[in-house]
């Protein structure tokens, strides 16, 4: 829309307000240039964020390389469960289904999306055989290290898609409490840990204070901006505004759940997405505050060549 706007002669502002007087002439835009309708010559040359079709407050908070990246469509990849089999394994059978799919360690990357999205719809493959799971996304529970035996707590847990993935690295020894505020997420995780045959984990209603663990994933709420391929209406939705609340809901949530990480134990602050207010400035922050702590490892997953989305941790 702020291209074809663009297009149509009108300058850009973030506080623009839209009136049905925009409509026609944006699409009468749109048509020119997909040989609709009659071209007309014109001299307006678009900047980045009038061609990609960004606020002028994102475009600031990354290169143009990732956010071009993130305006085009998400391949999928996916998280084999190697409780049940190995990532070989699972390629030969997505083959067997008429899938290709190119193995990249755990994970796969799917080669022909209309076959795998019509295999699903038909329910093809086992329930807990794999998990969709962006690539960057896959690369977040490595980072905390986990081991059997150990106690860990997924505080955001969500659809436990990473609790999932803790409990694979931890070769389902242990114990993983995977807590939210909803419900019914958690009933949804303990649905795919039976189909997952994944044992060590039981769910419970954040917050959680009273207990100590090995190790803590703080998944926390954030803008989202690294997962745009998928949900770009959140370009629009979020404000610089929106942004310096979550700040204050990350920064809150970082001070609660330092409690409950033992002495030695480790402490994973994750985000998807690319705004250092959310990431390195919201951790640098923390550790001024809390001189017992140290950084052992900084991580930033963006969009690009990889293909994968943008991840914080």
């Amino acid at each position: 829309w702020r291209k074809y706007l663009a297009l149509s002669g009108h300058s850009w502002r973030d506080d623009a307000v839209w009136t049905k007087e925009h409509i026609p002439q944006v699409l009468t835009a749109w048509a020119r240039e997909h040989d609709y309708a009659e071209k007309v010559e014109n001299n307006i040359s678009l900047s980045f964020n009038d061609r990609e079709s960004f606020p002028d407050w994102m475009a600031g908070q990354t290169i143009e390389e990732v956010l071009s990246a993130l305006n085009q469509e998400a391949p999928i990849f996916l998280r084999a469960n190697t409780l049940k089999n190995s990532a070989s394994t699972l390629a030969r059978l997505l083959q067997d289904k008429g899938v290709l799919a190119e193995v990249m360690g755990d994970a796969l990357k799917v080669v022909d999306r209309a076959a795998f999205k019509k295999a699903t719809n038909e329910n093809l493959f086992p329930a807990g055989l794999f998990e969709v799971q962006d690539l960057g996304s896959q690369q977040i529970a490595p980072m905390l290290q986990v081991k059997p035996h150990d106690r860990v707590l997924d505080a955001c847990a969500g659809n436990g898609g990473k609790t999932l993935h803790l409990a694979q690295l931890m070769k389902n020894q242990g114990q993983i409490t995977a807590s939210d505020i909803a419900e019914l997420k958690l009933r949804q995780i303990e649905v795919r840990c039976r189909d997952a045959r994944v044992s060590i984990v039981r769910t419970r209603l954040a917050p959680i204070v009273d207990l100590v663990f090995d190790a803590v994933l703080l998944d926390v709420p954030c803008s989202g901006l690294g997962v745009i391929r998928r949900h770009p209406e959140r370009k629009w939705q979020c404000t610089s505004g929106k942004i310096q609340e979550l700040v204050k809901m990350q920064k809150e949530l970082l001070e609660l759940y330092k409690n409950t990480v033992r002495p030695g134990g480790a402490l994973l602050y994750a985000t998807c997405t690319f705004v250092a207010d959310e990431n390195h400035h919201q951790i640098k922050s923390f550790l001024e505050q809390n001189p017992g702590w140290s950084l052992e490892e900084e991580k930033s997953f963006t969009s690009g060549p990889r293909g994968w989305d943008c991840f914080y941790a």
